[in-house]
């Protein structure tokens, strides 16, 4: 079992560096950023990338208030359940294409697969490592892959685990206690920013990237939101979505808002976000605007990680547990 490491950490910094160079700030929506804007760009491999579909035509414009509007995020949710021991440090949540549940932790490479209505373990399985693993934010013992690990999205039969550095790892779902091989890629967007969220946008078909923490003088005291186009493995130009944390105090009533996970919406025309820091929530339609804001439910989330739309509507999100059991929540979908 090998992988296949697609380029070095300073390379990919260079050449995001290079995609992300400075220039007028925009805030576009994640459908109007053309794949043919970078079509000429290089891909990891150093090779040109070949010309890409055109994007899917631009959703309907969310209503007002959003999905949100079928949730009260800011009471207790409808039902909550301990996790088991090992996920205390709970840090992703992702559904399958065919509705199953998959979180993983913090610091290693461990996939669960979860009943999402009970959170009962059905399966785990982990990344067979190499000797030779990437630089992932947390040094890895031997015989390990071990990184700080943020978010995980599924595309079909596709796994992406994202660590805070920006390295983005890519496998296939594998049985109980088994081990699979993982191909790793460098965003570079870990120059920029530590990285906390991932979610998946079928219209563009890239992965959209949250950062928690901006490093760039032009990001501070923003919400910073970049892609990863899967088709030809190349980060945006530049970020998709910029929003003032000054814009979304007024609701949530705090003064940050350091993004931890972020789920596309049902209907594929809104980003709702978590800050575990803050304890709160925003729902952005896809060209950055504000459809709704405010403050979770403290007695319910400790430290809020993940989230993710369950198949039946339900809205789950995952706590780390702070020094207990972590748990998962959900939100019933009102009429």
């Amino acid at each position: 079992m090998t992988h296949h490491l697609m380029n070095s950490r300073f390379a990919a910094a260079a050449a995001a560096a290079l995609l992300l160079a400075c220039g007028p700030r925009r805030e576009a929506t994640v459908r109007s950023d053309s794949l043919s804007a970078t079509s000429a760009a290089a891909t990891p491999t150093g090779d040109s990338a070949a010309p890409a579909p055109a994007p899917a035509p631009a959703s309907t414009p969310a209503a007002p208030g959003g999905v949100l509007a079928h949730y009260d995020l800011t009471a207790a949710p409808a039902w909550d359940h301990k996790l088991p021991k090992g996920l205390e440090e709970i840090s992703g949540l992702a559904f399958s294409p065919d509705g199953r549940l998959f979180a993983h932790g913090d610091q290693d490479a461990t996939i669960w697969q979860l009943d999402a209505t009970g959170g009962k373990v059905i399966k785990t399985f982990g990344l067979a490592p190499t000797g030779h693993e990437p630089d992932m934010g947390k040094k890895a013992k031997k015989n390990e892959v071990a990184g700080d690990f943020e978010d995980i999205q599924i595309v079909g039969d596709r796994f992406f685990l994202i660590s805070s550095t920006g390295t983005l790892l890519e496998f296939k779902e594998g049985g109980d206690g088994s081990h699979v091989p993982y191909t790793a890629r460098e965003t570079g967007l870990g120059a920029f920013c530590e990285i906390e969220g991932m979610t998946y946008d079928p219209g563009s078909r890239a992965l959209l990237i949250l950062c928690k923490h901006p490093h760039r003088k032009e990001w501070k005291d923003q919400v910073v939101i970049s892609a990863w186009y899967l088709d030809r493995n190349v980060l945006s130009e530049s970020p998709l979505i910029r929003v003032d944390y000054a814009k979304l105090a007024g609701q949530t009533h705090a003064p940050l808002f350091h993004g931890s996970a972020m789920a596309l919406s049902p209907d594929h025309n809104s980003l709702v976000l978590i800050a575990g820091p803050q304890k709160t929530f925003a729902e952005l339609a896809l060209d950055g605007t504000i459809l709704s804001a405010g403050m979770l439910d403290a007695a319910s989330h400790k430290q809020p990680e993940g989230i993710a739309f369950a198949p039946d509507g339900t809205l789950l999100i995952s706590d780390e547990g702070a020094g207990k059991r972590a748990t998962l929540s959900g939100y019933a979908r009102k009429r």
